[in-house]
């Protein structure tokens, strides 16, 4: 499981002058990205942080904003998908990632059962291989 200090995480945003002020903030255990918008300019995430830790729990993963009041209570939640902010790490394909000469072996996603989570987007997973024998233990970087 990720560590309460890591996870979570604010790269950027958008503070106009009198507020609003909204915070983009990434939660890498849930992987995903949520809008904090509070009153007033908020020149820091912390306060934004703060607020999305208390409910990220409850909150349905189809919520992409919300709009907390000074008193920590949630205003509004918006649910559009054409303004999530969310954004996913690129992964060419095998072909296109590996040279012709190079074997590898690959395994099918859905066959991977999650151990821990040992930081943002990476898993030591566990899965069965084909051939008999016993389960193996892997590092697994994995798209949000």
């Amino acid at each position: 499981m990720i560590d309460k200090d890591s996870k979570y995480f604010s790269l950027s945003g958008d503070i106009p002058i009198g507020g609003p002020s909204t915070w983009h903030i990434i939660d890498w255990d849930q992987r995903r990205v949520v809008s904090v918008t509070m009153d007033g300019e908020q020149d820091d995430e912390s306060l934004a942080i703060e607020h999305f830790s208390r409910h990220s729990d409850p909150l349905s993963p189809d919520i992409h904003r919300i709009y907390v009041s000074h008193n920590d209570e949630i205003n509004s939640t918006y649910t559009d998908s054409k303004n999530d902010p969310t954004c996913c790490v690129h992964y060419p394909s095998l072909h296109d990632a590996c040279p012709p000469e190079e074997e590898v072996q690959t395994v099918r996603r859905d066959k991977l059962e999650e151990l821990e989570r040992l930081g943002p987007n990476a898993d030591l997973v566990a899965y069965s291989p084909c051939i008999e024998g016993s389960a193996k233990k892997v590092k697994s970087r994995c798209r949000p």
